[in-house]
């Protein structure tokens, strides 16, 4: 994945694009037949007109834009119709398809966004400005039954189609699956709604569970889809997946999704089991990146919710210098909201690079490893049970491990109501971060970021710590952090360029409450917000009611869990 976009790329979409919506005032029914043309405007605009497209639906209000502007996504109205998916706004009634696309689509917003780095020289635009009064037209996607293999296979056809699964689905007739869609580098940095090439329509499986899914030596995107902007993937079990081979460049790969992006982004009710076998071995690129999960290898904007993941990923990677590695049960890198998750994974990862750079400087090699997620921003009402063992071996330069059992490493915002019992091994690294819930915090750009959005208060909060955390201490190492719920709570500001941005009272803290461990497995004394207990009995029935709250079910002789949030 190319990361040159990723820092710039999260900026934009925290900073800079607005991702909400909002209905058009004023909605009326006015004459069906009106045109953009028709409609009066005083000098220096134009109108756009949007027509729902079928017979009986309510007309909407022109929107007055000033000439040649861009139209932002608070101007678009939200439309829905019965039995059908909304597809997108075409400039003809009737937009003609080809090569698994409809012709004549109208995007809104800039393409690139505004705080992402220099788009590429090519002769693409960059936006769609209104320079004449314009007809809309909505598109809508009716379900399309998928009943066996091959139906499966052509949802590439239509990427922003609708399609139910009205059968399980066998797809073992695939020796190496091709994902629906195609991951582009130019996707971190480019809004969803200009993804021509990744699913942006609706998944459902209708309960239904897919098997035989395979992939060999997986590439960027390499998942039953490969991306996906602003799309709805529900109710389906990948049951069986096997991935396995090898890759000699950057790989996001995953049964799932590779790489999701938006604030709409919906993946619900998905399941996977499964196994991933990986040889990463990239000797040209001065820095590889890696996401290896069991559902999405990415997704950043939306919501995770009610999925599962089980099975085991071993991982090998081989890199000339540096690396980022996300490798988790649900999410690799994550900037969801995820919630009600369960995963039981166990994961394996061995990172090994020569100290040979490609460029005159030392790349960082981190590794961001969770039971629930690498790196993320909200995880609520989680468990994650499995193991994971991890190993750097660096001769020189900078090199980490973060290791969580919820979370590898904290952005910013909440990981809060989660159960761990998840056996962390550190079998070697320079520099360990280790913690029952979270490995570390981000203190540098992806913490500033979260800042600068106005997210400053980063929690640890109510949660229940089972697994243990274990360190070969036959090796050196340059520092090790443990901790029952993080490695190390930043105090104060650690990263002195928020100073030029943020008042003194603006800046971000650190917070952990309510955090409950066995003291057989840690041996460490308290620190502030977290609650020893010598045995897994002292912690049933409401013994811990008073510390946890009431996000959280009590029942006798049974460990407290968190409540699903609806």
């Amino acid at each position: 994945m190319n990361k040159v976009f990723t820092k710039n790329k999260m900026l934009g979409l925290l900073l800079g694009a607005t991702m909400a919506t909002s209905l058009l005032s004023g909605c009326t029914l006015i004459d069906s037949d009106t045109k953009a043309a028709d409609v009066q405007t005083e000098n220096g605009k134009v109108a756009v007109v949007f027509h729902q497209n079928y017979s009986g639906a309510e007309e909407l209000d022109p929107v007055i834009v000033d000439k040649d502007a861009v139209v932002g996504e608070d101007l678009i109205p939200q439309v829905s119709r019965e039995g059908y998916s909304f597809a997108g706004w075409y400039t003809e009634k009737k937009p003609k398809h080809s090569d698994g696309q409809y012709e004549n689509e109208w995007v809104y917003g800039d393409k690139y966004l505004q705080y992402g780095a220099t788009p590429p020289e090519d002769d693409e635009p960059d936006s769609m400005p209104i320079t004449e009064s314009l007809d809309l037209y909505a598109r809508w996607a009716k379900p399309v039954e998928i009943s066996k293999a091959s139906d499966l296979d052509k949802v590439r056809e239509d990427l922003s189609g609708y399609y139910i699964l009205t059968d399980d689905i066998d797809l073992s007739e695939y020796d190496n699956w091709t994902p629906i869609g195609t991951y582009l580098p130019e996707y971190e940095m480019t809004n969803p709604q200009w993804w021509f090439e990744g699913f942006r329509g609706t998944f459902d499986g209708n309960g239904h569970k897919i098997t035989g899914l395979n992939i060999t030596n997986p590439q960027n995107g390499s998942a039953l889809i490969a991306a996906a902007g602003n799309a709805t993937i529900k109710n389906v079990t990948i049951e069986n997946y096997t991935i396995s081979g090898s890759s000699k460049k950057s790989v996001y790969t995953c049964p799932l999704l590779g790489f999701g992006l938006g604030n709409d982004t919906l993946i619900e009710n998905c399941h996977t089991s499964g196994t991933i076998d990986l040889k990463v071995d990239n000797s040209e690129d001065d820095m590889v990146y890696c996401g290896i999960t069991g559902l999405t290898a990415g997704c950043w904007g939306g919501v995770i919710r009610n999925c599962s993941a089980t099975g085991t990923i071993k991982a090998n990677i081989n890199v000339p210098n540096g690396s980022e590695i996300n490798i988790g049960g649900i999410n690799g890198e994550g900037y969801t909201q995820t919630y009600n998750c369960q995963t039981d994974m166990n994961i394996v990862v061995d990172v090994n690079s020569d100290a040979k750079p490609v460029a005159e400087t030392d790349q960082h090699t981190d590794v961001y490893v969770g039971g629930m997620q690498g790196a993320a921003t909200v995880v609520k009402n989680c468990t994650a049970k499995g193991s994971i063992d991890v190993s750097i071996s660096k001769a020189k330069g900078v090199s980490s491990i973060n290791a969580g059992g919820i979370v590898g490493q904290a952005r910013y915002d909440s990981i809060e109501d989660n159960i761990s019992q998840v056996d962390i091994s550190i079998r070697d690294g320079k520099t360990v971060y280790a913690g029952g819930v979270v490995g570390s915090y981000n203190t540098g750009v992806y913490g500033m970021i979260g800042a600068m959005s106005g997210i400053v208060k980063n929690d640890i909060k109510n949660a229940i710590v089972l697994g243990s955390i274990n360190i070969n201490d036959t090796y050196s190492r340059d520092e090790i952090l443990v901790g029952p719920a993080v490695s190390k709570s930043p105090e104060g500001n650690e990263n002195p360029m928020l100073k030029m941005f943020l008042s003194e009272d603006s800046m971000p803290s650190y917070n952990t409450s309510g955090v409950v461990y066995l003291n057989s497995v840690y041996h460490f004394e308290n620190v502030d917000g977290t609650y020893a207990y010598n045995s897994k009995d002292d912690l049933y029935g409401t013994k811990l009611k008073d510390i946890l709250g009431d996000n959280w079910t009590y029942e006798d002789n049974k460990l407290p869990t968190p409540v699903v949030i609806e």
